[in-house]
């Protein structure tokens, strides 16, 4: 069975990159640090294989300091965690193919909870997948990766 493993954890500052490399240190995980010419940030990826129970308790100890990360396990269990500090944090189940997934009991409530407005169950639909911490990632790699002349 094919398996993807993959952290991404953004906008580390000086401050707190000592502490995140410790934590990354506990459990296990070997990580590559980087930071952009012109960058006050740090960005770390990993691709370090947790089982479910760790990845839990490593999403849930990454989001204590307060740096945007997605967290991202495709394999038996596939699921997703995303942290972005105004929002939170996420977690998702995932398809073989890398597809957010959602039960048909969740799908219900979002319905009851949009009260009949499609604009209403659009918007509670985007967050259950997501996409407000993904485009949120999104535009936080694409700010590390710019460089400036």
């Amino acid at each position: 069975m094919f398996e993807l493993n993959e952290l991404w954890i953004g906008e580390i500052p000086a401050t707190k990159l000592a502490g995140i490399e410790s934590l990354l240190a506990s459990f296990g995980a070997p990580f590559s640090v980087d930071r952009r010419s012109n960058s006050r940030y740090f960005t770390i990826c990993s691709n370090h294989v947790l089982s479910d129970d760790l990845r839990a308790n490593l999403a849930s100890s990454l989001s204590k300091t307060d740096c945007p990360f997605e967290l991202t396990h495709i394999g038996l269990r596939s699921e997703r965690y995303l942290f972005i500090p105004s929002l939170g944090i996420h977690r998702i189940e995932l398809s073989e193919a890398g597809e957010e997934v959602l039960s048909a009991g969740r799908i219900l409530a979002l319905i009851e909870e949009a009260k009949g407005s499609q604009v209403e169950f659009r918007s509670v639909l985007s967050s259950a997948l997501g996409e407000p911490w993904l485009h949120a990632i999104d535009l936080i790699r694409k700010r590390s990766e710019r460089r400036v002349a």
